[in-house]
C-alpha cells in the first residue's frame, strides 16, 4: 500500500525516494518493495527528477545483502538504464557485494556462538 501510495499523486515527488529508501531498508517488505519498483518503473521513473530523485531511488537498492540481489539489480538496469544514476547503481552495487561478503564470512561463527548460547 505503501508503493501504490508514493506512486499517486498525494506523494509529492521529492518525497518518494526517501519512502522508497525506507520500504528497501526493511527486510519484512524488501522483497515486495523491489518486484513493486520493477513493475512500475516506468510510472516510478517518470515521477521522478532525473538528476535528484532517480539516483536516490536507484541508490536504495544497496540495502540489499546478497549476491543473487546484486545480481537481480543489475540485470534490471542494464535493461532499464538510468544515465544520470549511474553512479549511485554502481555504489549501490558494491554496497550489496560488500554487505554480502561480511555476511558469508560472519554468519557461521555468529551461528556458532548463537548455538553456544541459547536464550533463556
Amino acid at each position: 500500500r505503501t508503493m501504490a501510495l508514493a506512486l499517486s499523486d498525494d506523494i509529492r515527488s521529492q518525497d518518494v525516494p526517501r519512502i522508497v529508501g525506507a520500504l528497501l531498508g526493511r527486510s519484512d517488505v524488501q522483497a515486495a518493495t523491489w518486484q513493486r519498483m520493477k513493475a512500475d518503473w516506468t510510472r516510478l521513473a517518470g515521477k521522478l527528477d532525473p538528476y535528484q530523485g532517480l539516483p536516490g531511488v536507484v541508490g536504495s537498492v544497496g540495502a540489499f545483502c546478497s549476491a543473487s540481489d546484486a545480481a537481480d539489480v543489475q540485470r534490471f538496469f542494464d535493461a532499464n538504464p538510468v544515465p544520470p544514476a549511474a553512479r549511485s547503481l554502481a555504489k549501490a552495487v558494491e554496497r550489496i557485494g560488500s554487505c554480502a561478503a561480511v555476511r558469508q564470512r560472519q554468519q557461521p561463527a555468529l551461528t556458532r556462538w548463537l548455538d553456544q548460547h541459547p536464550t533463556r
